[in-house]
């Protein structure tokens, strides 16, 4: 399995970098190796559903799934393919139930990527087959929210001057461009009362996280 790539397109998504995720994640889609194009697939709906693409990423999995009809979809894909169709109306409740059974399962042996306030559970590679699995979720605090993009980076500087590494994320709202300064979290409650401490108002967001600017 070519885990380089695939680590670097999982990288990709967790910097917020769309494109090179994409380019990366294609050419897995198409390898003959299914482990490794089930994961190319990951990254590519994953890059696809972040950026407000559902649509696309449940295209591009209706076409994997016709060329390889007698392929059983891992855990990781279908945890991908359900969380996409829940943006797609047309997608039935039966479809949504066979994601759900798979989902139900909970395989051993996975490690997390981790990826805009997510985790992703993927295979870990042979030579790790013996390690425990790790499970880690990260919260997405956002501590504020800025019409003027000079004002988000100047909040983010700050935070990285105390010991954060913030993100900001550019968001249309109303027809005026945001930009939304965030942190992620492994542990939410704790981290919120350290930003607390130091004078910000953070809080728990949830939904899907469009367009990085930096």
């Amino acid at each position: 399995m070519p885990q380089p790539r695939i680590k670097a397109a999982f990288l990709a998504l967790d910097l917020g970098r769309w494109d090179m995720a994409q380019t990366l994640a294609e050419p897995l889609v198409h390898s003959a190796d299914l482990s490794a194009a089930q994961l190319g697939l990951v990254a590519l709906m994953r890059s696809y559903r972040l950026t407000n693409r559902a649509r696309d990423a449940w295209s591009a999995f209706e076409t994997w799934r016709q060329q390889h009809p007698q392929c059983p979809l891992t855990w990781n894909l279908a945890w991908e393919a359900f969380h996409c169709a829940e943006h797609i109306p047309s997608v039935s409740l039966a479809e949504m139930n066979r994601f759900q059974a798979i989902l139900n399962t909970r395989p051993e042996g996975v490690a997390v990527y981790l990826q805009r306030g997510q985790a992703e559970r993927l295979p870990v590679p042979p030579a790790l087959a013996g390690t425990s699995p790790v499970r880690r979720t990260l919260a997405v605090l956002q501590l504020g929210v800025f019409r003027d993009q000079e004002n988000a980076k100047n909040e983010a500087q700050r935070l990285r001057s105390q010991g954060w590494q913030p993100q900001i994320i550019k968001s249309l709202q109303a027809g005026f461009d945001l930009y939304l300064v965030q942190v992620l979290s492994g542990n939410p409650q704790k981290d919120q009362k350290k930003l607390k401490a130091l004078g910000y108002e953070p809080y728990s967001r949830q939904g899907l996280l469009p367009d990085p600017e930096e």
